[in-house]
């Protein structure tokens, strides 16, 4: 499903189940910008939250990958932790689109699985290196302008988030 914006719950239900049924892998988006946030919740009143939507149909899990997942909730991280559910972190969309710049530092230190994605529909350039430099610098000035104490991600990190740990965001890890 491309977001739950554009879909039912019947919709999503259904995808999610068919998706479980053959194996296949489920991916959407969660959580990108305050607007989309809030029709969501508008479309969904019933949900606890934007990942609580998901969470009903049937779709979160370790072959789940949600890309964004900018503005996550304390309960929405702990729920994709607790399912093994993926984000696809966007970070050159994210900042082409004032989506915002994720607190990435606070998910990786909660366990959230995370690689990294170009959003070649949203974003300015498909290039992983430029991703990379982008999510870097974005990373940087989050800390600078918010104060945040933690430590920042060095290159290595990066190539890895860029690499290695998308290869496991999708199960591919053991192969390439």
């Amino acid at each position: 499903p491309r977001f739950a914006v554009s879909c039912t719950a019947e919709m999503l239900a259904a995808s999610a189940e068919l998706a479980n049924r053959t194996g296949a892998w489920w991916q959407t988006h969660v959580s990108e910008d305050p607007g989309e946030i809030a029709e969501v919740a508008r479309l969904f009143p019933e949900a606890i939250d934007y990942v609580d939507v998901y969470d009903r149909a049937g779709g979160l899990g370790p072959k789940t990958v949600l890309a964004h997942g900018v503005h996550l909730t304390d309960r929405e991280l702990g729920r994709l932790v607790e399912t093994d559910t993926r984000i696809a972190h966007c970070p050159a969309s994210n900042l082409f689109l004032a989506s915002g710049i994720m607190p990435l530092a606070r998910f990786l230190e909660a366990g959230l699985g995370i690689g990294l994605g170009s959003d070649v529909a949203g974003g300015p350039d498909p290039s992983m290196m430029s991703v990379m430099r982008v999510g870097a610098y974005a990373q940087n000035a989050r800390r600078t302008l918010l104060g945040e104490t933690t430590p920042s991600l060095g290159p290595l990190d990066w190539i890895r988030m860029g690499s290695l740990d998308g290869a496991r965001a999708l199960g591919l890890d053991d192969r390439i």
